[in-house]
């Protein structure tokens, strides 16, 4: 039977990693093995993951280097043949790893698979995550992540914990970028997809998504200039295994949201000089609103971003009305 090892890094977590070590030590998969990293927690979280320390739980102590630091410290002490990523404020359905092993059966050394999500709301369920299970299964890594990127009707994004990895698929994509803060896990599992040799959706099986508090709480800095090298890295992964038309289109719309996200920071000038050097232009097919659609090509997307800015700022200036 698989030994399956949950890696949760954690930072100033105390609110909610009590449920979250409880959803992972209360699966009903039996050979399980939780390895917690406080990453220089100041509220308590240690205390309160100290709690749950069993032979079963691992608690380890770092000063403060951030997520990827201590996700690549976890799996350094993992023995696991399978790995699961938690963080601490989310949480796992409790036949989750259960049913994604029971899925990875018979499929290889390097095989990946994913669960839905539900997005929780002030702790209320907010419904399932967008996916296409037949259509990314059977998709090379390449043209998965094309389509994870590639359009307005694409899912755009996939949750750290959805994932369940073989050890020896972690070990061949390589450690967590531990120089990003923003979308380290984007970049990360991108890696991870271009190596897996199989994919494995199993949309009975959930896990559950906090969106209502602010997330950035491991160690973070130069958010904006992280997001942007993160994107430029994820699209750079994905042209390097191939460079077809969706892959391109994916990869100028990826690059592109970050840097309309970004501007004006100076950091948006990395997106443009990595689509100035893989021959990309711009992407329309952005997530904007309808009217930044029809301005930005009249007056230039640099002039209506700085207008979203200045409505942003009147708007919040602007006393409520009834």
């Amino acid at each position: 039977m698989e030994l399956v090892s949950v890696l949760m890094p954690c930072r100033n977590a105390a609110p909610w990693i009590g449920q979250a070590l409880d959803s992972a030590l209360q699966q009903t998969w039996p050979r399980l093995e939780v390895i917690v990293v406080d990453d220089g927690s100041t509220d308590g979280t240690d205390r309160i993951a100290s709690k749950f320390a069993s032979a079963r739980c691992r608690i380890v102590r770092q000063e403060p280097r951030g997520a990827s630091v201590a996700r690549n410290h976890a799996f350094e002490l993992a023995q696991g043949d399978l790995i699961q990523y938690l963080d601490a404020d989310d949480l796992l359905g409790p036949d989750k790893i259960a049913r994604q092993v029971a899925a990875m059966r018979s499929r290889g050394r390097l095989a990946l698979s994913w669960s839905s999500a539900v997005y929780l709301l002030a702790g209320t369920a907010d419904g399932k995550s967008r996916y296409e299970p037949a259509r990314l299964a059977e998709a090379s890594g390449a043209d998965f992540l094309a389509h994870l990127w590639g359009g307005e009707s694409a899912p755009g994004l996939m949750l750290v914990h959805q994932w369940l990895a073989t050890r020896e698929l972690i070990a061949r994509a390589g450690p967590w970028n531990e120089s990003l803060s923003v979308d380290d896990d984007g970049e990360f599992f991108a890696r991870v997809i271009l190596a897996a040799e199989q994919r494995v959706p199993v949309p009975d099986a959930c896990c559950y998504y906090r969106k209502f508090h602010h997330r950035r709480n491991l160690s973070v800095s130069g958010p904006r200039d992280s997001a942007i090298r993160a994107a430029c890295l994820k699209a750079g992964h994905l042209l390097a295994r191939t460079a077809n038309e969706h892959a391109r289109r994916a990869a100028a719309r990826l690059v592109t949201q970050e840097m309309i996200d970004a501007y004006p920071n100076p950091a948006y000038r990395l997106g443009s000089e990595f689509l100035h050097a893989h021959g990309l232009s711009l992407a329309r097919e952005v997530a904007a609103p309808p009217w930044f659609q029809r301005a930005a090509p009249v007056i230039g997307w640099k002039a209506t971003r700085r207008l979203q800015d200045i409505a942003r700022a009147w708007r919040a200036r602007s006393p409520a009305t009834s």
